[in-house]
């Protein structure tokens, strides 16, 4: 099994790699997307080890075959999760006819403007508006941090290819603040909503780019 591909498994200490088989790798998958699939609907609650069995109709001697034990399972889940929405996400900024429009598609993401539906194997609405404050309290009460930052330098990339797209100096630096003010503000508007001409003006100062209210 020494030759077999590697496949990133997310720990407490950041990835470990282990040489699963093409066959296994595709059982991993499946349990990715069966607790993705479940946290993207109920939360982090909802991910256990039996409840992901149930949803991806494995025994649980199988799930616990591929993860060391619940809190695992929950990194394994959110980073999956997680990931497929970047990659939704950059496929839209992609369509975006300019930089300007590229970080309204962020933005809009961000403040929940529109449903956001991932796939996980099958299509699966994103319901819960404090995923990423729920995951950070879970990770960091366990020590866990180097996931956090993971799941933010996913989308901390796509801020950065927006800003290079506006050809903007500092590029780096103004997609950290934007990214950290959104994070933000994405909690005050569950509270009570931000208009978008207010989080757009917020955003246009950070970028030194003139966003589209309208767009965003």
């Amino acid at each position: 099994m020494t030759d077999a591909p590697a496949a990133a498994v997310p720990t407490a200490d950041g990835y470990q790699t282990f040489p699963w088989s093409p066959n296994q790798q595709a059982v991993r998958l499946r349990i990715a997307h069966a607790a993705a699939r479940l946290v993207a609907r109920e939360g982090l609650s909802a991910c256990t080890i039996r409840s992901v069995a149930e949803e991806s109709e494995l025994k649980k001697s199988t799930v616990h075959y591929y993860v060391r034990d619940s809190n695992e399972l929950v990194d394994l889940a959110v980073l999956t999760l997680l990931q497929q929405l970047a990659d939704q996400m950059k496929a839209r900024m992609d369509e975006a006819p300019d930089g300007p429009e590229a970080l309204c598609v962020l933005v809009r993401m961000f403040m929940g403007r529109g449903a956001h539906t991932v796939t996980l194997s099958e299509p699966t609405p994103l319901k819960n508006p404090m995923l990423w404050s729920d995951y950070t309290t879970h990770a960091w009460s366990r020590g866990a941090g180097a996931a956090v930052v993971t799941c933010f330098d996913t989308f901390g990339a796509l801020f950065e290819a927006a800003l290079a797209r506006c050809e903007v100096a500092g590029g780096a630096e103004r997609a950290r603040a934007i990214h950290l003010y959104l994070l933000g503000a994405v909690q005050r508007n569950i509270l009570s909503p931000l208009p978008p001409a207010e989080v757009a003006w917020a955003v246009s100062a950070l970028a030194e780019v003139r966003l589209d209210p309208g767009r965003c």
